[in-house]
């Protein structure tokens, strides 16, 4: 029963990739593997909690992932009036009022721009939200390492249980999810 658990708990909350940050994803490669959307979390992956316009750091990652030919799009539990504002401070396109960890707006933004789920992928910070979004939408996902560890309490409530959650699933396997290669996703 133990291992069972242990699978599931690895299965849908345990990314394929950890980063410290999304800087250092290698975005090349990703775009060599085919991929050709990049799901982005807001609050503490690509700016602080509660930022309402995209900071240097963000626009770097806007025009890289540009440059090489990828879509960035902002996914986010934010409602439609912060996302409109920090999206149109990058001129991106954003899905705002997500609902992660359902996976629906994932899924209706696929459908809507024919996108396959071996083509997107998603990089945020939080395993409730993020990580089990992706699982539940199909498609690969990146955890990177929270910006700043100042965070609203509803995010505080959830890390201790994202600490459980790693315990089950194996310290050991989580950990070693920072050594995978970005070219194996």
């Amino acid at each position: 029963m133990i291992n069972c658990l242990r699978k599931k708990v690895r299965k849908y909350f345990f990314p394929d990739k950890i980063v410290n940050s999304v800087q250092d994803v290698d975005f090349e490669a990703l775009k060599g593997q085919g991929f050709r959307v990049i799901l982005l979390d807001i609050d503490n992956t690509l700016v602080p909690h509660g930022t309402h316009s995209a900071d240097r750091s963000a626009l770097e990652i806007r025009d890289s992932l540009a440059s090489i030919g990828l879509t960035p799009v902002v996914c986010s539990n934010a409602k439609a009036e912060r996302m409109q504002s920090f999206t149109g401070s990058l001129d991106i396109e954003g899905i705002s009022d997500a609902k992660k960890p359902a996976p629906h707006a994932i899924n209706n933004f696929r459908q809507r721009n024919s996108i396959r789920a071996d083509e997107i992928i998603m990089i945020g910070d939080q395993l409730i939200t993020d990580v089990l979004a992706a699982r539940r939408a199909g498609i690969p996902v990146i955890l990177c390492k929270p910006i700043s560890k100042k965070e609203v309490f509803y995010v505080r409530l959830k890390r201790p249980l994202e600490t459980l959650l790693i315990w089950i699933g194996g310290k050991e396997i989580f950990r070693s999810l920072e050594e995978v290669a970005i070219d194996s996703l």
